[in-house]
């Protein structure tokens, strides 16, 4: 019984072992064929964004070298950054003058009762104020 146990096994060890050693070696040759056909890939790709970076590089080349000069563009600068302060100046006078409104709406909420009698007239007062605010 042993015997015929210890023959299967050798016979089992050596058909897994070469299995093995055959699967390896076809793992091994997938990978070498992949690695390659990625390599080839990866040249033909880095090769076209070099071509294609040179070419830009020789259109965008004058234009950098003529934005960088002369005294003009300190005075655009300083131009610029007058202006953009003005417009924040302003920008922020709007933000305050629409918080003061708001409080200032609450305050006088209660009043409206002497204004606008019923629902009918609430409805018409806010369709005013939205038709305008959408269409200002």
């Amino acid at each position: 019984m042993n015997s015929i146990k210890n023959a299967v096994q050798e016979e089992l060890g050596g058909t897994v072992k070469e299995r093995a050693a055959q699967m390896g070696e076809e793992i091994k040759e997938g990978a070498q064929k992949m690695s390659a056909t990625i390599s080839e890939g990866a040249q033909r790709v880095g090769a076209e964004i070099g071509e294609r970076s040179k070419a830009f590089a020789v259109e965008a080349g004058p234009v950098a070298r003529n934005a960088g000069s002369g005294i003009g563009n300190a005075i655009g600068i300083l131009f610029k950054a007058f202006f953009l302060f003005i417009a924040i100046v302003i920008a922020f006078a709007l933000l305050m003058a629409l918080f003061g409104v708001t409080i200032g709406g609450i305050a006088v909420w209660p009043l409206k009762d002497f204004f606008f009698e019923g629902p009918g007239q609430n409805f018409a007062v806010w369709g005013t104020l939205i038709f305008f605010c959408l269409f200002l």
